[in-house]
């Protein structure tokens, strides 16, 4: 059952912030939320079709076919059977979330230039690439980029923080 309810912990989260982004733009006009609505919807409807998805195979795998031989078969109960079953502790993932928490946080007072680079660089680490020259070149590469992207042809305002740039 931690399986089934591990498998949901993203998706909740995501329902929970488009319910609290649709609750803020109540207010908003009419026209300026056209498709917030309909997108919230749609969060829903995939959330829901994910939950039954889930469901059903954690249904499926509670039990487990086990052949001895070609004529005999065994079935274990998957869940009360730590040899059927691995504990998986999701760290990478968990990583990358409270990276991602970081970056927004410390984007504010550091930049937008610095942190995403730091931000990349260890994504990139995170993600088992230890090559320091491809990490390196997309990072800043990769910043530069989105940095004239925003900035240059979008013209929006980006964090400068302590940098200034």
């Amino acid at each position: 059952m931690s399986r089934f309810i591990i498998s949901l912990f993203m998706p909740t989260v995501i329902l929970i912030l488009s319910g609290a982004y649709y609750l803020e733009s109540i207010n908003v006009d009419p026209i300026d939320k056209i498709l917030i609505k309909p997108t919230c919807l749609l969060i829903l409807l995939i959330y829901m079709y994910f939950v039954v998805v889930e469901f059903i195979n954690y249904k499926k795998s509670k039990h487990v076919h086990v052949k001895v031989n070609e004529s005999t078969e065994i079935e274990m109960n998957a869940v009360n059977n730590n040899a059927a079953r691995k504990t998986h502790i999701p760290y990478k993932e968990l990583a990358i979330i409270f990276m991602t928490a970081l970056y927004v946080l410390a984007i504010q007072y550091l930049g937008f230039v610095f942190t995403s680079i730091v931000f990349m660089a260890s994504m990139f680490y995170i993600l088992n690439v230890r090559k320091v020259w491809i990490i390196a070149v997309f990072s800043i590469f990769s910043t530069i980029l989105l940095y004239f992207a925003f900035k240059v042809v979008l013209m929006l305002p980006l964090p400068e923080g302590i940098f200034a740039f």
